[in-house]
Parts: C-alpha cells; sequence; structure tokens
C-alpha cells in the first residue's frame, strides 16, 4: 500500500539513533535511495528492461542494452567524494529541526573543520534560508553591515575600513547565487554574540549551550576585539557565562578585565537562577560547569 505521506520511523529515521542504526555506510544509503528511485524495482531508462545485475563501480547495468544507471544520477549526491552517510545525517538534521538550522550548529554535529564548509553545504541542500537582520548599530556601531549582498567596502566611509582588515570586523565575503554576489558573512566569532543578541526572544539557553559546547576554535584575538566593539551588555555578560561553563582554551586568552560589563543585575528569564558572576538570570540547570 502508498502512503500519502512519509511515516517518521517507517520511510525514513525519526529518531537519530535510527539513523545510525539505518545508514552505518554506503551500501546501505545507496540501497535506501533505490527503494526511493525504484520503489517497484529497478527499470532501464533506455529500454524498459527490469533485468539487471549491480557493478562493481555500485551502478545498475541492463541485462538487455547495457545501459549503466546510477541511483545517485540527478541528485545532489552525484559523484560526491563525500560518504553517503554524512550527507544523509546532513539532510536528517537540517530537516529534523523545527526552528531551522544554522550554519555553526550543522558544523558541529557533523565535525566539520570550518564555518564556510557548513555554510557550504546549507547553500548546496538549496535549504530555505532565512536571514536574521541584526541591529548592528546597537551591537557593533564601529562597523555595522548594511548590505549584505554588496561588497563589503560599501558599507563603510572612504578611508574609514578596508576589505583587506574584514577578518579583523569578524566579517567574511563568499560568492553567492547565480552571479556570485559577494555575501557578507559573519565569522563564527562574531557569529556567536549575534546568536547571544537573540536570547532569549528567539533562541532558547539550550541550543546556544550546546553550540557553543562545541566552538572550540575561536580565535581569541578577533573575540577580544569584537567584545570590546560590542555594545550590549546582555551579549558580552552571556558570553563569559558560557565561555566560563564550557572551559575552552581561547577562553583564558581573553582579558575579561579590559571587557565594560556594566553595572547591575540584569533579569533575562522569568522563574531563572541569578548568576551571581554575571548578575544575570539563567536557567537553573545550566548555573554551573556541565
Amino acid at each position: 500500500m502508498v502512503r500519502p505521506h512519509p511515516v517518521g520511523g517507517v520511510d525514513y529515521p525519526k529518531t537519530f539513533q535510527q539513523l545510525v542504526a539505518w545508514f552505518p555506510d554506503d551500501v546501505a544509503c545507496l540501497k535506501y535511495l533505490a527503494a526511493l528511485r525504484w520503489p517497484d524495482g529497478f527499470v532501464c531508462p533506455a529500454c524498459g528492461s527490469d533485468r539487471y545485475w549491480r557493478t562493481a563501480t555500485a551502478r545498475w547495468m541492463c541485462a538487455d542494452c547495457g545501459r549503466q544507471t546510477s541511483v545517485t544520477a540527478g541528485t545532489i549526491f552525484h559523484r560526491t567524494r563525500t560518504p553517503l552517510a554524512t550527507w544523509f545525517a546532513a539532510v536528517w538534521f537540517i530537516t529534523s529541526q523545527k526552528n531551522g538550522v544554522s550554519a555553526l550548529g550543522l558544523q558541529r554535529v557533523l565535525g566539520f573543520g570550518s564555518y564556510e564548509t557548513a555554510w557550504a553545504w546549507l547553500h548546496k541542500l538549496r535549504v530555505e534560508a532565512r536571514f536574521l537582520y541584526h541591529n548592528e548599530q546597537r551591537l557593533f556601531p564601529s562597523n555595522p553591515v548594511q548590505r549584505p549582498t554588496a561588497p563589503l567596502s560599501w558599507d563603510f566611509r572612504p578611508g574609514q575600513h578596508s576589505t583587506t582588515d574584514s577578518l579583523a570586523l569578524g566579517l567574511n565575503v563568499q560568492p553567492w547565487g547565480q552571479w556570485d554576489w559577494p555575501l557578507t558573512l559573519s565569522t563564527p566569532e562574531r557569529a556567536v554574540l549575534e546568536l547571544l543578541d537573540e536570547l532569549p526572544k528567539h533562541e532558547s539557553f539550550r541550543q546556544v549551550d550546546k553550540l557553543i559546547e562545541g566552538l572550540s576554535n575561536l580565535r581569541p584575538h578577533g573575540l577580544q576585539k569584537l567584545l570590546t566593539d560590542c555594545r550590549s551588555v546582555k551579549v558580552k555578560r552571556l558570553f563569559f557565562f558560557f565561555a566560563d561553563r564550557h572551559q575552552h582554551a581561547w577562553a583564558k586568552r581573553i582579558k575579561k578585565d579590559a571587557i565594560d560589563l556594566g553595572k547591575g543585575k540584569r533579569m533575562l528569564i522569568h522563574g531563572g537562577k541569578l548568576n551571581s558572576t554575571y548578575q544575570i538570570t539563567v536557567p537553573e540547570d545550566l548555573n554551573g560547569v556541565p
């Protein structure tokens, strides 16, 4: 019986444990793709024969006309050098997130070496992107981004900055779209502070906590400059709160005394616990080193 809608746990893995069990290697992934592509069994696209054998290169060869067909032809998986199990994990992770997925989150889960690689994967998978507007005048008044799809130099007055020091500003430029428009992206260091600016209205404490837990390769020099430039007391206090929780090596190289953390208490969530070090209310179960 053909179901009108796919069923989790039957037609696709519903949990991460099922994902790992169903797709341990490329062989399992190819078998799954073949079942999706030919639900009634292989049919040669050239002659219509259903007689075939599998080749050593994981292709389906028609026994009548000899045509070889790849199950990945016409898909994003075709001729990839990345294990299909990694692709499947990326697709599952992205589609299982109710509130969308960030490049930082994908980088942490799949162990990508760079933020740029994770962003490129999101672009390849043609995920519907949701670009968030950050009030850069409030967060980084000295280097706002007002035109994200234009050359970085357009955002500054003549002589104010050059694109050669974009990394120092926490910015990076990547080609984007059919015409390779210069898309200005935040570096991981800047993205973390922008993410903290979304707490608690648009991001959850636990999601942010998990993301920062996996960020072991941030650049302390870049963070120092961004924290100095950052105008938000909330963001800076939250940054050091999470940095203390996870004890990353880069956190020890940041001069906290040089950062203005403001005065007074800040209530960020109702029913939370006051963190005595940074004078902010946080979820009680996060108020300490994990």
